[in-house]
């Protein structure tokens, strides 16, 4: 994790932190070194030439005055393996629930399916198939999908995708901005393709959307998740090969957390969550 070049020297938390424009955003520091609040930070800010050092005093006052944001947010995610064969329960099941945000993987949709077959009138509905411009363009299934209740300002980021099967949407609640995405990685795991995804996310952190919360199913079956003290994140042991090292330096590298408790029959955890917001996420 890089320091923050204003002065302070202390790591730089994903959701704390701003770049430099002027350096391409090689300097990074956090917000309230250089006297912004999150809801004061340009979209291009340029760093000044001489950063005005402040007393650690002054830098807490700037940082608890940053607005503190509470809401709750009932999410439905499953890998779901094939939703064409199962459209009646699954439209049964979103109907009889209230759910703000629903995402999906292994959708195996087409453009033969309609999103009103799926979801009610309540939901906006975003939608990634697999087709021609990903990783997986000759191969049958795949696919991902998030629906957001419409009382939720909620837009497709298509800039934010990459190769890989990735679908991004933006949730504004309020004067709150946080990245949904959902992914699916094919099994068996490439690891071109592994680093293609967090390389592009990490890119989104960086650049463009400080909060990020990320469902997907990521096939990496041999990292073993246990329940962390502090929170109800877990820790990943175990990943002492190709594909852990890259995913869990992701995880380092952006100050992500993994919250899915979710294990398949074989007792493995693969649909992961990673996330770096201050909410309280419980999976």
């Amino acid at each position: 994790m890089n320091a923050c070049n204003g002065g302070c020297n202390k790591p730089l938390n994903a959701n704390e932190k701003i770049s430099c424009s002027q350096t391409n955003r090689k300097k990074q520091f956090h917000y309230f070194c250089v006297q912004l609040t999150s809801a004061k930070k340009p979209t291009n800010w340029k760093c000044p030439d001489r950063i005005q050092e402040i007393s650690s005093t002054q830098r807490n006052k700037i940082k608890n005055d940053t607005p503190v944001v509470k809401f709750t947010i009932n999410i439905y995610y499953q890998n779901i393996r094939g939703m064409w064969t199962k459209l009646p329960d699954v439209f049964l099941e979103v109907s009889a629930n209230n759910f703000d945000l629903i995402v999906l993987t292994e959708t195996w949709l087409n453009d033969s399916i309609f999103d009103s077959e799926i979801f009610d009138s309540r939901y906006q509905v975003f939608r990634r198939d697999r087709s021609s411009n990903t990783f997986n363009e000759n191969n049958d299934g795949g696919g991902v999908a998030i629906a957001v209740k419409k009382s939720i300002s909620a837009y497709r980021n298509h800039n934010f995708e990459s190769r890989c099967e990735d679908l991004w949407v933006t949730l504004e609640l309020g004067n709150y901005r946080i990245c949904v995405c959902s992914v699916y990685l094919r099994s068996p795991l490439n690891q071109t393709h592994l680093k293609h995804f967090t390389e592009n996310a990490g890119n989104v952190i960086n650049n463009t959307c400080n909060d990020i919360l990320i469902f997907g199913d990521f096939n990496l079956r041999d990292i073993v998740w246990t329940p962390s003290n502090a929170d109800s994140s877990l820790k990943p042991s175990n990943f002492d090969n190709i594909f852990g090292y890259e995913f869990v330096d992701f995880l380092s590298s952006y100050d992500l957390k993994q919250y899915s408790q979710i294990s398949n029959h074989q007792a493995k955890i693969l649909d992961l969550v990673p996330s770096n917001t201050f909410c309280d996420i419980s999976v």
